[in-house]
């Protein structure tokens, strides 16, 4: 592997539709673009419109998501909480653990995720 390099995340993504948005994946057991074994990095660009539910898994996978523009939606059905992330450098952090969510794009939008397993 190359130390240095440069390109598109748009265009990476491209390349490997099945794995819309991972740039960087340890959680998946098919190689992703790049993988690093603890860390997973998923860049986000989608249009107003766009729904997706995720779900809890039994691990405590950590996350952290920053809007860089527009604007987002990010429900918690089982705790009730419904957080809008509409300022560039909004930021949510939370456990997949037990963490149900759907996510609604309010208008086209990017953001990046950050997510990690956490270590007792």
């Amino acid at each position: 592997m190359k130390y240095i390099e440069s390109w598109n995340l748009n265009k990476l993504i491209q390349q490997k539709p099945k794995f819309k948005w991972w740039v960087i994946e340890n959680f998946i057991n098919e190689k992703v673009h790049y993988s690093n074994g603890t860390l997973g990095i998923k860049w986000v660009n989608e249009k107003k419109g766009f729904i997706k539910e995720w779900f809890s898994s039994k691990e405590d996978i950590r996350t952290y998501v920053v809007l860089i523009s527009w604007k987002a939606k990010i429900i918690f059905p089982d705790t009730w909480e419904e957080i809008v992330m509409s300022k560039q450098g909004d930021y949510i952090y939370f456990s997949t653990q037990y963490s149900n969510h759907t996510t609604y794009i309010l208008e086209d939008c990017v953001m990046i995720a950050v997510r990690w397993k956490e270590i007792t």
